[in-house]
């Protein structure tokens, strides 16, 4: 048992939950609830009754919840007792980006020195391929770095700023659509300027590229994104940033869009957002671990407010949630997106998570579930898991491009996916365009 162990105890009972624990503490969902379950099995005691959608104590974790707050309460005396006889100052080493200035970074450090004058903080500045081996090496007690291309499991993470890419353009730049968002599909006839390939940004700009199958007419790289913005300013072309980083005090000219785009996740939130605005339609929102994971890397939807468009949102491994039962009545369940993990499950009735026992508990009670599944190419053992699932009684809706109708962004392709969907449930959508001959 550990004091931060303790601490998380009381953070989830003080904020009602583990979902509000874990945002306003900075940690993930995942690793809270990994550290109430090694409490849990330490004290051999389950603390939580997880059987509702509103998270309660057990017996047991009343009676732990004062000895809880006695050892926290003893804990912090004792620290404070025991700073008026250090008198060394304490040293961290600390990794940044060479982006501080678009974060405030040393802004939120002078605050905090201010108020911890018996600590030294020694800054590192480098880019991220340098500063993740020093932190690996010991070298660095922290760094503030892009979370993108880390693995959660290796690196305990705090997330500061939540950022999003962006157009940037200068505001004489021709042939930039009008929409206040567009699509990277409606840029391929314009020049860009990208940062170099050892940089963070420009993996992600990549990636963004890739799960758009756009393909960039680039003409210039650049080490530094001041350098890069000089070069937009300069009327040679646009660039993919995130916004934080576009300097209109330095640039006055440089403009932003945001970015369209139609990744699984994405339709997912839109169908939330969708099945919101429809008082009729009670929505129970499951989120797994991968797709927490990507909402947080390539999107900049925040979770928790998306979490407040559902009147139910449940934990993926709470195998004992009302929904679980065939006595919780529904009207169906749409998976959206189905990633190829989650088809395997359903294709044999393997239940390892809250979705697919849910899935499997609508199609026991003959209720309709639809599938959404975003791969490509499809292997044999996709189409395989596809066929059995299908034969099962899931109905299979893939997020297939249509082009009958005008469709000229990445979201009105979204809106058709999502009008093709609700029909299942007879549920009309006014952004949806049936065929009409």
């Amino acid at each position: 048992m550990t004091m931060a162990q303790i601490q998380h105890f009381l953070d989830i009972v003080n904020w009602g939950g583990f979902s509000a624990a874990a945002s306003e503490t900075f940690i993930s969902q995942s690793s809270l609830s990994k550290q109430i379950k090694s409490l849990e099995s330490e004290l051999n005691v389950q603390l939580f009754d997880r059987t509702n959608n509103k998270i309660a104590l057990t017996p047991g974790g009343t009676a732990f919840l004062e000895y809880a707050r006695k050892l926290n309460n003893t804990y912090k005396a004792m620290l404070q007792d025991m700073e008026q006889y250090s008198s060394a100052k304490k040293t961290i080493s600390m990794g940044i980006l060479p982006l501080e200035q678009g974060y405030r970074l040393l802004e939120r450090l002078t605050s905090y020195q201010v108020a911890m004058e018996r600590v030294q903080v020694n800054i590192t500045e480098e880019n991220q391929g340098k500063l993740i081996p020093l932190l690996d090496h010991g070298k660095l007690d922290f760094a503030v770095v892009r979370m993108d291309e880390q693995d959660p499991e290796v690196y305990e993470f705090h997330p500061i700023y939540r950022d999003k890419l962006v157009l940037v353009y200068r505001n004489t730049q021709e042939g930039i659509p009008p929409e206040e968002s567009v699509s990277l599909s409606q840029l391929s006839h314009l020049p860009f300027v990208l940062m170099s390939d050892e940089s963070v940004l420009h993996n992600l700009c990549v990636r963004q590229f890739h799960r758009e199958n756009f393909h960039p007419s680039v003409i210039y790289t650049a080490a530094r994104h001041r350098y890069l913005l000089s070069l937009v300013n300069s009327g040679l072309g646009v660039t993919i940033l995130p916004k934080a980083l576009v300097n209109t005090d330095l640039f006055p000219d440089l403009c932003c869009k945001d970015l369209s785009g139609a990744t699984g996740v994405q339709m997912g939130a839109r169908l939330l957002e969708v099945l919101h605005h429809m008082p009729q339609v009670e929505t129970h929102l499951i989120i797994s671990r991968g797709a927490e994971v990507i909402f947080q890397r390539e999107t900049s939807i925040d979770l928790e407010e998306l979490k407040k468009l559902a009147d139910y949102t449940y934990d993926v491994d709470n195998l004992a949630a009302a929904i679980s039962s065939g006595s919780c009545r529904t009207d169906g369940m749409i998976i959206l997106p189905c990633s190829m993990k989650t088809l395997s499950g359903l294709a044999n009735a393997y239940d390892e998570d809250l979705i697919v026992r849910a899935a499997d508990v609508c199609l026991k009670e003959n209720r309709r579930v639809v599938v959404v599944p975003r791969e490509m190419p499809l292997n044999r053992i996709h189409c395989r898991n596809l066929l059995t699932a299908c034969e099962a009684g899931y109905v299979i809706i893939p997020p297939m491009l249509t082009f009958y109708s005008d469709y000229p962004t990445a979201q009105d392709q979204v809106d058709h996916i999502i009008g093709k969907i609700l029909m299942q449930f007879d549920l009309d959508y006014e952004r949806f365009q049936p065929w009409k001959g």
